[in-house]
Formats: C-alpha cells, sequence, structure tokens
C-alpha cells in the first residue's frame, strides 16, 4: 500500500502523470520497497489507477498514396438525416 500512497501524492500535484515518469521519479524509493518496472505496472492497473489516452493513436491508421486516391470512393457514414427540403421549392398557390 505504500506504492499507491507515493503515487497519490505524486498525482496530486500532477494527475495525469503516466506509469513510466512515476517509476522515473520514484525510482530509488521503489527499490528500497523491491517493486520493479512490471510490478508497478500490475500494481497501478489491478487498483485502476492507471492513465489512458484521451485520443486515438492515428499511426495504425497511416494510409498508402493508393489508399488516399482511394479515399473519394469511400463514403463515411453520418448519422444525420439527409436534408430532403433543400432542393424542393415551395410553390405558391
Amino acid at each position: 500500500m505504500k506504492v499507491i500512497d507515493m503515487v497519490q501524492s505524486i498525482r496530486a500535484k500532477m494527475p495525469r502523470i503516466g506509469t513510466k515518469k512515476l517509476y522515473y521519479l520514484l525510482g530509488d524509493q521503489l527499490k528500497e520497497l523491491g517493486v520493479g518496472r512490471d510490478r508497478l505496472f500490475h500494481t497501478l492497473n489491478a487498483n485502476h489507477l492507471c492513465i489512458y489516452s484521451m485520443r486515438p493513436h492515428y499511426s495504425c491508421f497511416m494510409l498508402t498514396p493508393d489508399q488516399m486516391h482511394k479515399q473519394k470512393d469511400i463514403k463515411i457514414r453520418t448519422y444525420k438525416k439527409e436534408n430532403r427540403c433543400k432542393n424542393n421549392f415551395a410553390t405558391a398557390s
């Protein structure tokens, strides 16, 4: 439980600090407790203290030039209804 208390004291000042930087900052204290990098990751994950990215990682979605040209053919799903009044003109009678 000492590890969790140390992490929470640092995260009180810097709430979005990640596990790798915590391991770097707490290196000497963790060595005294016999906690390595993997055990720190498992401990934080088990106590729901891991920080997850807020945005998707786009390096997995890099497109080749051939795929970029084919993007014109791809239809993107939209969840809005089609504007039905766009080409209809009201006629006065």
